[in-house]
């Protein structure tokens, strides 16, 4: 089968790293694929066993052999260095012009992973920058109190004592309960400020205390996974773009 020779190298982002493959090497240099094999078969006998594993990974891929039918081919993919360390036997002018649009779109995509990375950076060196401001602009916390003494044995701790400084929604006027909020290191829980009141008076409320922590911490860890997951997800978007 004839295929159209691509006017543009394949280079894209896999596990962080720039990489083509040895069929988009084929297609691109108008040469034939079982002998880009050959030459990278050739190199794995001439350099060190964990260079030639680092720098050209063995893959599966499927060829298609016209009518609906494919069949399984073995290919390579490469780094900027396999590349570089295969592309030396390319020779000729049309190869050296090929060569350089490579290395130019090799260039390209590393510089845009890098110009990602800082700007990542930048902007959580900001979030911290402004979570340590408005933490250290914040009055001390105190232990709420119920607003009005009552007779032994009731407690007043209304729905209001949940709406604190820097947690109410403008739209609601009332502080809305998220993950966030109940996970702030500056948030005053009313249930434990009530846990507290009644263990002063002599209450044995170790258990429920107990439990209000362990929930807390549980929070803490479910908030840190849930940013973790994002912070991946915004990765997997980036590492997916691809030059074409």
């Amino acid at each position: 089968m004839t295929t159209t020779k691509p006017t543009r190298p394949s280079v894209k982002l896999v596990d962080g790293h720039a990489t083509t493959t040895s069929t988009a090497l084929a297609q691109f240099f108008g040469k034939r694929h079982c002998d880009v094999l050959r030459s990278i078969e050739s190199l794995k006998a001439e350099c060190p066993p964990e260079y030639h594993e680092r720098n050209f990974a063995l893959m599966i891929v499927e060829v298609d052999i016209g009518k609906g039918a494919t069949r399984k081919d073995p290919a390579y993919q490469l780094t900027r260095d396999g590349f570089t360390l295969l592309a030396m036997g390319f020779t000729g002018k049309a190869a050296l012009a090929w060569k350089i649009k490579y290395i130019e779109a090799f260039n390209k995509l590393e510089q845009r992973v890098t110009a990602r990375a800082v700007t990542l950076a930048k902007r959580k060196l900001l979030a911290d920058q402004a979570a340590e401001r408005r933490k250290t602009s914040m009055p001390p916390k105190a232990l709420p109190q119920p607003l009005k003494a009552l007779p032994a044995g009731r407690y007043h701790y209304p729905r209001k004592m949940l709406d604190q400084p820097y947690f109410v929604s403008p739209k609601t006027g009332q502080t809305l309960l998220n993950i966030s909020v109940l996970t702030n290191s500056t948030y005053v829980s009313p249930l434990m400020a009530l846990l507290n009141q009644m263990r002063s008076e002599g209450h044995e409320v170790t258990a429920p205390f107990d439990e209000a922590l362990a929930m807390r911490k549980a929070l803490i860890k479910a908030k840190k996974a849930l940013d973790d997951i994002q912070t991946r997800v915004l990765n997997a978007r980036y590492e997916s773009a691809e030059i074409e």
